[in-house]
């Protein structure tokens, strides 16, 4: 995926005080880091990833943590929700986010097959 696909997140993101930045993954395949805060230049606070893979989105979490975007849920929405959550890194997403938005955690290899 190309950081183009990411724009609307990115600027919805930033506009709303947040951070982000891209990072590779395998071979062509870019994800988008949120972050709720930067200090000197280094992404902080509570962060996540977000995957557009196969015409499907995912929030991935830095413990690993799998999930996918339902078709129609508000992609910006769920992401600026989930970076007020709390200042610090979550190692899984909040009880009630994973049901306001109908999210569905999925293991590595179910993301990997997709």
């Amino acid at each position: 995926m190309q950081e183009e696909e990411y724009t609307d997140i990115k600027l919805a993101v930033e506009e709303a005080g947040f951070f982000t930045t891209f990072q590779p993954f395998e071979d062509d395949e870019v994800w988008i880091v949120l972050a709720s805060h930067r200090t000197e230049g280094v992404l902080d606070g509570n962060s996540f990833r977000v995957s557009l893979k196969g015409g499907r989105w995912y929030l991935v979490t830095w413990a690993l943590v799998y999930y996918l975007v339902p078709p129609g849920a508000d992609l910006t929405a769920l992401c600026l929700d989930c970076l007020r959550v709390t200042h610090k890194t979550i190692s899984q997403m909040p009880a009630k986010i994973v049901s306001r938005y109908q999210l569905v955690e999925i293991s590595e290899e179910e993301y990997d097959r997709a």
